[in-house]
């Protein structure tokens, strides 16, 4: 018994908690459904972890670290689902799933746009709240900057994931009703049937340019100031009061015909003005709360919409000009203009279309004051005797090498060549060095001159050979000089015009005064400041690169290619009928070699209840093995007590062999007296661990308000029975067997 009772309580503490497991997934199931998403991480191959990282310990030498690769598991349990294929075989095969869910639940990635009607401009949408994404918090990734704001309803507006029948029972309507039509919104409380003053701001019943004035304060890390001792508190009659304005993302482009682009109106009070008084009215129809049985709700506190309204954006933003532009040529982004894979940016618009420039008024506005500059250009001079000598001795060596001519002679000749040519520019008044070098090469080779060089020459030696290229050895000769003067004349001057340079420089801010009033009014743009505004938004709009993010962005998604598929099964059990029905797409894929259409769901509460259900189980088994060891015990027990029976009834099994029965008939009475030991002391064992549970179950609902942690299932019972009535039977075989053995003359004569 007391080993039956040990076993028994083990099974019942381990079936209890596996229950209490299996309630919380089932709870859980409606919040966390399984889900197919278009693209993403496959949460429970990545939470099961790689066995590969850990099996390389077996591998490592001394003194070697092991890596897990978590970096890369990331990509490789990322995985993009052909949800298209799939929503169309849900429809296709309706029939097999349907019994099996509550509710599928199609995501497109629409975005309400809800705005108060009468509010500041600045922040009166409220879903994307504009206050929020004014400060850059236009997402939960930039909302998780705030501590705990997932936690505290600042996503405030969602949509219903199906009709009311999938989650009514989870909650109490204190006033109103859930709702009915597409226009309709329901408030749910917290579970302590409170709200949270982001809820409030968003249905406008608290001050919105407070909540500005607090974001301002927070981003400036200045101190802000709250008075967290007042108590606030709204009626249900106010919030039944609430009335919304729904526009479709489409209504605030308009189309600008200079540039044949459709420009974000959104910054246009008027324009807006009118879109917001003309859109579908939405108002709040029923409060609900969790009810208490219920431990994880599907709807968290905040405001929800019906799951039809998504829908019906679709349907409402495929009738804009916008949409069907776009549609109809996807490779132009129909908020530039260009192509979408154009990175022309230059080109994208001209500024002349709308910017016009006075260029008269442009020179007004900068007056130049010469006498400021004070500057004298008078003193600059150039000292000749700084410039490098003339060597006629070696031009004159140079050509009396090459036509055997004596050097004095030559050295004459050319000197007086040079002296006729210095007279000549003299007479002509020419005074710029660059000049005279240019003058030079052409007097040089003048008919004149060559004559006349020739006939000196000739004089002095008639039998001199006068080489073709003696013009030529002079004027290379002082065209190498003169380029070297000019070169020394230069840099002095140049030294001395910095110099004068630098004065100038500083003088230059006292000589030039702008007019900036004129300079102003000298460009007049044709657009007011919010179409220009409007038309710079529209073109930054670039960051949107393909078709299928303009249209989301317009509110538009082809309704047969969702971006989540959300499957709610009835109840725990058909939780696998569902996931079978997964399976078997994926396999008819395959077998049709479109493994690129094969899908991976997410089951993060099946994949993280997995992991506690096998370490209890393995606890489980763990604690059964040191138990059994007492049925080991046991049975020894039985086969001795069993014994001792034989041996003092010897002389009654004497009688009953004296009367005719046989050995047969004797292991038959003491087989059934051990099975009747087995089944008694199992049933005790039952009976007792039962009178545990109960004992057990009592203390844990009390101390912690878990229900029935202990529970032994009766089919648990009955073979625990069973196993005590074998283990007895086995342990009273051989003591059976010598009862039967006995003579019965000797048995007889045993007392």
């Amino acid at each position: 018994s007391i080993g039956i009772i040990g076993i028994a309580s083990i099974l019942a503490l381990a079936s209890g908690i596996n229950l209490y497991i299996e309630s919380i997934e089932q709870e859980t199931m409606s919040a966390y459904p399984l889900s197919i998403d278009a693209s993403g991480i496959d949460i429970t191959s990545f939470m099961s972890g790689n066995q590969d990282d850990f099996d390389i310990r077996d591998e490592l030498g001394d003194g070697e670290v092991p890596v897990f690769n978590t970096i890369s598991s990331v990509f490789v349990h990322q995985n993009q689902n052909d949800l298209k294929s799939f929503k169309s075989y849900i429809e296709i095969n309706g029939s097999k799933i349907d019994p099996y869910v509550k509710s599928i639940q199609y995501r497109y990635g629409i975005v309400p746009q809800i705005f108060l009607e009468d509010e500041k401009a600045s922040v009166r949408q409220v879903n994307p709240d504009s206050v929020f994404t004014e400060f850059g918090f236009s997402d939960m990734g930039g909302l998780e900057m705030i501590s705990g704001a997932s936690a505290m309803g600042m996503q405030n507006f969602n949509a219903l994931p199906g009709g009311p029948v999938l989650f009514e029972d989870q909650y109490d309507v204190l006033e109103g009703r859930w709702p009915e039509n597409r226009n309709e919104i329901v408030v749910v409380l917290t579970e302590s049937g409170g709200l949270f003053d982001t809820t409030l701001y968003s249905l406008g019943l608290k001050d919105r340019v407070e909540l500005e004035k607090l974001f301002e304060d927070f981003m400036n890390n200045e101190e802000v100031v709250v008075d967290e001792s007042r108590v606030e508190k709204v009626d249900y009659q106010s919030l039944l009061n609430v009335k919304l304005k729904l526009v479709n993302p489409a209504e605030m482009y308009q189309f600008d015909e200079t540039y044949g682009i459709w420009v974000n109106k959104t910054e246009d009070r008027k324009f807006m003005d009118e879109v917001i008084k003309n859109g579908m009215d939405l108002e709040v129809v029923g409060i609900v709360k969790v009810n208490e049985e219920t431990k994880t709700p599907m709807l968290q506190s905040g405001l929800y919409y019906s799951a039809d309204l998504t829908e019906y954006l679709i349907n409402e933003a495929s009738k804009f000009d916008i949409v069907k532009e776009q549609l109809d040529d996807p490779k132009i982004n129909v908020f530039t203009g260009k192509p979408f894979a154009s990175d022309d940016v230059e080109n994208m618009f001209n500024f002349e279309d709308f910017i016009s420039i006075d260029e008269s008024k442009i020179q007004s506005a900068f007056n130049f004051d010469t006498s400021a500059l004070n500057v004298d250009f008078s003193d600059l001079e150039v000292d000749f005797n700084n410039l490098p000598e003339m060597n006629l001795e070696g031009l004159a060596g140079t050509i009396a090498s090459q036509i055997n001519i004596p050097i004095d002679d030559v050295l004459g000749i050319l000197t007086g060549v040079f002296d006729d040519f210095v007279k000549e520019q003299e007479a002509s008044g020419v005074n710029d060095l660059e000049t005279w070098i240019n003058n030079f090469e052409t007097y040089i080779n003048s008919p004149k001159v060559q004559a006349k060089l020739l006939q000196e020459f000739g004089k002095l030696n008639d039998d001199a050979q006068i080489t073709s290229n003696l013009s030529k050895i002079v004027q290379n000769y002082f065209s190498t000089y003169m380029e070297e003067a000019f070169t020394s004349i230069m840099s002095e001057m140049e030294t001395q015009i910095e110099r004068k340079m630098i004065e100038v420089m500083s003088s230059m801010e006292d000589a030039i005064s702008v007019d900036q009033a004129m300079f102003a009014s000298a460009f007049q743009i044709d657009l007011d400041e919010d179409d220009f505004f409007n038309l710079m938004q529209s073109l930054g709009e670039r960051g949107q690169v393909s078709v299928v993010s303009n249209l989301r962005l317009l509110g538009y998604r082809d309704l047969d290619d969702p971006i989540q598929i959300n499957m709610y099964p009835k109840d725990f059990s058909t939780k696998e009928d569902v996931i079978s029905f997964i399976d078997n797409y994926n396999l008819e894929m395959e077998n049709n070699k479109m493994d690129e259409k094969v899908v991976k769901y997410t089951d993060f509460v099946g994949a993280l209840m997995s992991s506690v259900t096998t370490i209890v189980n393995l606890i489980s088994y763990a604690l059964i093995a040191f138990v059994g060891i007492s049925l080991v015990v046991s049975s020894i027990m039985i086969g001795v007590i069993t014994y001792v029976s034989v041996l003092e009834r010897i002389k009654e099994i004497g009688i009953l062999r004296a009367i005719g029965a046989s050995k047969k008939d004797i292991k038959r009475v003491f087989n059934a007296e051990t099975l009747i030991i087995g089944f008694i002391a199992g049933g005790f064992g039952i009976f007792v661990t039962y009178l545990i549970t109960l004992v057990a179950n009592v203390i844990v609902a009390n101390k912690f308000g878990v229900h029935n942690i202990a529970h032994l299932e009766i089919k648990s019972g009955l073979i625990l029975i069973l196993i005590s009535m074998f283990l007895a039977f086995i342990s009273g075989l051989i003591p059976a067997s010598t009862a039967a053995k006995k003579d019965p003359v000797e048995a007889l004569r045993s007392e």
